[in-house]
C-alpha cells in the first residue's frame, strides 16, 4: 500500500514544469518534461520524508536522554532523603 501525496504541476513562461506538494513546505523541484518532473517529485517528497523522520528520531532520542536524566535525578534525591532518615 502507498500513502498519498497530492503534487502541483504547471508549466511556467519559459515552459519548464514546476511542481511542488503543497502539504510539505519546501518540497517543490523543476524539470524540462513532465516525466522528468514527476520523477524528481517523487525524489524530492522521499527525501523530505527521510528528513523528517531524522528530525523525529533525534527528538526521540533527545526526550528519552532527558527522561533518564530527570529518573536519575529523582532516584538520587530519592535516596538521598532516605539516608537523612533516622535509623529506627
Amino acid at each position: 500500500m502507498h500513502d498519498v501525496c497530492t503534487i502541483v504541476m504547471e508549466k511556467d513562461e519559459d515552459g519548464c514544469f514546476v511542481g511542488h506538494a503543497p502539504a510539505l513546505p519546501g518540497c517543490h523541484t523543476q524539470a524540462g518534461s513532465v516525466d522528468a518532473l514527476t520523477q524528481r517529485l517523487t525524489e524530492a517528497i522521499s527525501l523530505w520524508l527521510e528528513s523528517v523522520a531524522s528530525v523525529v528520531a533525534r527528538s526521540q532520542a533527545l526526550f528519552q536522554e532527558a527522561c533518564l536524566g530527570l529518573e536519575s535525578s529523582i532516584v538520587r534525591q530519592i535516596m538521598i532523603g532516605r539516608s537523612r532518615d533516622p535509623v529506627r
